[in-house]
C-alpha cells in the first residue's frame, strides 16, 4: 500500500537515504517525520479503510522494518508517526500499533531510544477505529506513549474523553506533561516562538521559484535510468514526435493513495 512513498526495499539503502534525507530537512529548518512505525511496508490494505496486519516475525522486523527508523533516530529525526496496523509479533493484544504501549513506549521509546514528538496518523482512519470507539482512541493512543493527536473526527470528543481521562485518574498531568514538553521543545527548536507565522508573500517568493523547479527537474533527472531505448525513440524530437499522450496515475496524487485511483481519473 506505500508504493512509491517509499525509499525501496533494500533496508540498507532505505536506512542511507532515509538519515540523508532527515539531515537534510533538518538543517534547513525543517522537521522531519519518519513514518509509519512500526514499518507499513508488508501491507495489502489500505489501513486508511481496513486494518492491516503485519506477519514478520520479531527476528524480520529487526532485519526489514527497524533499520530504517534506527537510522532515522540516529540522524536526530524530530518525529515519527505510528501506524494503524497489527504487528502480532511485537504485541498480540490485538491492539494497532498506535494504541500500543508495548511498542510505542517498550520498542521506540525504551529500546530505540527515541525521545521526540511521535505524532499518530489520522485518528479517522479505519485502521485505528475498528477495535475502540472515538472517545477512547485518544485516551489509549496518549496512554500508550503518544504525544500529538492528528485529525480526530470529532475533536471536542477527544477533548473531553481526554479530560475525562486525567479527572478520573486514567491519565495523568504528569504524562500529558511529558508530552507538551516534547512539542515544545520541538517548537522553540524551529524558532516558531519568535516568529511562528509568514505571509503568503514570502511564500510566493520561496516556495515554488523558478530556481527551485529546475533544481527539483535536475533531481528528478537523475533518479531515472534508462533499461531499454527500442528505435532510438528517447530522447524525444518535437520534429519527430509532435504529440505525445501520457496515461497513468492522477497527477495531484501520483502515488495513488490519495484522490481517484489511478484509472480513475477524469479527462483533463
Amino acid at each position: 500500500m506505500i508504493g512509491v512513498r517509499s525509499f525501496g526495499a533494500d533496508p540498507r539503502a532505505v536506512a542511507e537515504l532515509v538519515a540523508a534525507e532527515v539531515t537534510g530537512y533538518q538543517r534547513s529548518g525543517v522537521a522531519a517525520c519518519a513514518k509509519h512505525f512500526p514499518g507499513h511496508g508488508d501491507t495489502a490494505t489500505d489501513s486508511h479503510t481496513g486494518f492491516p496486519v503485519i506477519t514478520h516475525s520479531r527476528e524480520e522486523w529487526e532485519e526489514l522494518d527497524a533499520p530504517p527508523f534506527r537510522a532515522a533516530i540516529e540522524a536526530g529525526i524530530d518525529s515519527i508517526m505510528t501506524a494503524h496496523l497489527m504487528v502480532p509479533a511485537l504485541d498480540d493484544s490485538g491492539d494497532p500499533a498506535t494504541l500500543s504501549r508495548p511498542i510505542l513506549t517498550g520498542i521506540l521509546r525504551e529500546e530505540l531510544g527515541y525521545d521526540g514528538v511521535v505524532v499518530t496518523d489520522s485518528l479517522g482512519m479505519q485502521g485505528v477505529r475498528t477495535k475502540y470507539g472515538d472517545d477512547r482512541v485518544p485516551v489509549l493512543a496518549l496512554k500508550a506513549g503518544v504525544d500529538q493527536l492528528l485529525n480526530p473526527p470529532d475533536l471536542d470528543l477527544a477533548w473531553n474523553a481526554v479530560l475525562t481521562a486525567v479527572r478520573e485518574g486514567e491519565l495523568t498531568e504528569e504524562r500529558l506533561d511529558e508530552s507538551i514538553l516534547r512539542v515544545l521543545r520541538l517548537k522553540a527548536k524551529l524558532g516558531l516562538f519568535r516568529d511562528a507565522y509568514t505571509s503568503a508573500r514570502d511564500v510566493d517568493r520561496t516556495v515554488g521559484t523558478r530556481g527551485h523547479l529546475a533544481e527539483a527537474d535536475r533531481i528528478a533527472e537523475r533518479t531515472t535510468t534508462l533499461l531499454v531505448n527500442e528505435g532510438g525513440l528517447l530522447p524525444l524530437s518535437r520534429r519527430r514526435t509532435p504529440k505525445l499522450l501520457v496515461v497513468g496515475a492522477d497527477p495531484a496524487s501520483p502515488s495513488g493513495t490519495t484522490g481517484p485511483r489511478p484509472g480513475c481519473s477524469p479527462p483533463p
